[in-house]
């Protein structure tokens, strides 16, 4: 729980003027734009509170998360100072492998799935080949087929 205390700033001698929340399991303070802000988590609560005014806490916002609040890191936002992701080269990835897609067709015109079809491929042309492929394969091959019946 993040209370607010008035007067010297110790909790000893001076009175709870507010509260969010319940047991604070981490607590985090810094600034965010300048401002002071202090983050806690309660629970799967994650809290956001802006501490300008240390007697008078504004909750800045909350955040409901699938499990409790574990740790609390604050930093610059995503793409300032060090934190910034790095730009990843532009790979053209693996090249497709030529594959005897009517044979493919042949094979789904028997009425076989995608990995059987997989299978007899490999063992009439010794090329294992997956069954995602030879569905992106089919699939593919009859978007075109059906775009040049269209022309």
């Amino acid at each position: 729980m993040l209370a607010a205390c008035g007067g010297s700033g110790s909790t000893g001698d001076s009175p709870v003027v507010g509260a969010l929340g319940g047991p604070a399991w981490t607590v985090t303070a810094g600034e965010v734009n300048g401002a002071p802000y202090a983050s806690f988590g309660s629970g799967p609560l994650l809290f956001s509170v802006d501490v300008s005014d240390p007697s008078d806490p504004v909750e800045a916002g909350r955040l409901l998360l699938p499990g409790a609040v574990n740790d609390i890191s604050l930093g610059p936002p995503v793409g300032e100072g060090k934190g910034q992701p790095k730009p990843r080269p532009a790979s053209p990835g693996r090249p497709r492998r030529e594959l005897d897609v009517v044979l493919l067709r042949e094979l789904r015109a028997r009425g076989y799935g995608y990995k059987r079809i997989a299978a007899e491929y490999a063992a009439l042309t010794g090329e294992y080949i997956c069954h995602t492929t030879v569905r992106v394969r089919l699939v593919s091959s009859e978007i075109v087929l059906s775009d040049l019946r269209l022309t």
